[in-house]
């Protein structure tokens, strides 16, 4: 009787609220839409459609998720083995129709059986990828984004196209160059400590710096990317007091200040606590369209984004319009974030700090051996991502700091809040509450490598940059691992 009636408790609670929606005008059902479909397009990409019996889908032995795939099993079984991987609006194609009938006759053909398909170990299928019914893609094989599948495709090779044809065969003999990669960072954690307990600290920072090092390519200048941004006119006097903001819960937040740097969507969680007329500067990390909403909604005056990844921006500088009025934006790629991090900073990615030193032989070895694969990848792979190992470069809050600095210099003062040394992936929610985004994949890189998110670089670039400029933070963790001025508020 109790769970009737809480039944029909949660019966009139829906009514309700449909009712309501009933009479609900149409700017407040455009502003509901506008709230829901972040949420609804994240799920979509992660959701994957079966049309047809699903107890044809075979993923026993899927490692990986499948993301957003439309699997047809009308004519036959799908069979999905370890370590493949899929872009989005992918399509496996079983169902057919004999083009031989007419009308509904041919609607209604469609063959029960005899055309399953079959996507070995290790396949990558690209983005818009169609595979029709009766294929095998053999191992390890990788089909280009946008190509249709009709035949068989073999082992460990390449394929792209309308109909899909064999573009590459892949070499796999480059196993080799990882076990050279093995040696390398083997060789130069030695060289580390060897170097640690005889000279210091920083003499093997400089030995690391040089042993991992990434060419300049773009000759990327501060000076000239300012100038095409919005703050090109806006000037401080000397002595000023530039906050830079970021997410951690329950902070204590400097007002008294005369701009605003916000990573991510610190702004949206603080912004009441600072004076509406003080410009404010997003520095958004590329994270998603939901951040992206928050940070557009929470006032600011200027966006500089780490990557586009979501392809949010049409140009490297531009204006975004919205109903309170305009938005600029400015973009950095990869290289350039790099380029502008070493002109202020006198150093690159990745930073090792001394916490590095202390960690066990196995940790080091791993984030050597991660920096050398990356500093191995093709230079054109490299357009949209910044994949050193995660505590060996800033975060977007330690990148505001990094952005302010090469626009106002040396000549203002600079209070970070809200960036911590520890709970670095809680964040206050817009109700009050406190998010935990540490997934399983963050819980398991921070047991690989020993270390947290970011800390290694952002401690290496406040303990250095604090010794020629006035940093102080309100973060006491914060400040008692990094050495920054404390700033009780």
């Amino acid at each position: 009787m109790r769970n009737n009636n809480l039944l029909e408790n949660n019966k009139v609670k829906e009514s309700d609220f449909l009712s309501l929606l009933r009479t609900a005008k149409k700017p407040e059902l455009e502003a509901l839409a506008k709230l829901l479909m972040p949420y609804i397009a994240d799920l979509e990409l992660r959701q994957p459609r079966i049309w047809g019996d699903k107890k044809r889908v075979h993923l026993e032995r899927a490692t990986i998720h499948i993301n957003d795939l439309l699997i047809n099993t009308r004519s036959g079984h799908v069979t999905i083995e370890e370590d493949c991987f899929f872009g989005h609006r992918c399509m496996l194609l079983t169902g057919t129709h004999d083009y031989n009938k007419k009308g509904l006759e041919r609607l209604k053909a469609v063959p029960d059986e005899g055309r399953d398909i079959l996507i070995r170990k290790g396949v990558w299928l690209g983005s818009g990828v169609t595979v029709l019914g009766g294929v095998v893609i053999g191992e390890n094989s990788v089909v280009a984004a946008g190509s249709l599948v009709t035949k068989n495709v073999p082992e460990n090779c390449i394929v792209a196209g309308r109909p899909a044809e064999i573009i590459k065969e892949i070499d796999f003999s480059n196993s080799k160059s990882l076990e050279s990669v093995s040696l390398d960072a083997e060789r130069i954690v030695k060289k580390t400590e060897s170097i640690v307990s005889k000279y210091g600290y920083d003499n093997a920072k400089r030995y690391l710096s040089n042993a991992i090092k990434f060419p300049n390519l773009t000759g990327f200048k501060a000076k000239k990317f300012f100038d095409n941004s919005g703050l090109k006119n806006f000037n401080l006097k000397n002595g000023s007091t530039v906050l830079v903001l970021g997410s951690k819960p329950g902070s204590k937040i400097f007002s008294d200040v005369d701009i605003v740097f916000g990573a991510n969507a610190s702004l949206s969680y603080y912004g009441s606590e600072i004076d509406k007329d003080v410009k404010k500067i997003a520095v958004w990390g590329a994270l998603g369209t939901e951040v992206f909403e928050d940070v557009i909604n929470s006032g600011v005056d200027e966006i500089f984004c780490l990557g586009n990844e979501p392809k949010v921006f049409e140009n490297k500088h531009g204006v975004i319009n919205r109903e309170k009025g305009e938005v600029r934006y400015n973009v950095l790629s990869f290289f350039e974030r790099r380029e502008l991090v070493q002109e202020v900073t006198g150093s690159d990615s990745p930073f090792f700090s001394n916490l590095f030193f202390d960690l066990d032989y196995s940790k080091k070895l791993n984030l050597i051996k991660s920096s050398l694969i990356f500093l191995k990848k093709p230079i054109d792979s490299l357009s949209g991502v910044y994949d050193w190992p995660l505590p060996l470069r800033p975060s977007a809050g330690i990148f505001s700091l990094i952005i302010a600095i090469a626009r106002f210099g040396a000549s203002s003062n600079y209070v970070i809040s809200g960036i911590g040394a520890d709970d670095r992936y809680l964040y206050p929610d817009l109700k009050g509450g406190v998010k935990n985004k540490t997934s399983k994949s963050h819980r398991d890189r921070i047991e690989f490598y020993g270390l947290d998110s970011h800390v290694e670089a952002d401690l290496e670039i406040l303990r250095f940059l604090s010794k020629k400029i006035n940093i102080s933070t309100t973060d006491k963790s914060l400040s008692e691992a990094s050495g920054v001025l404390f700033l009780s508020v």
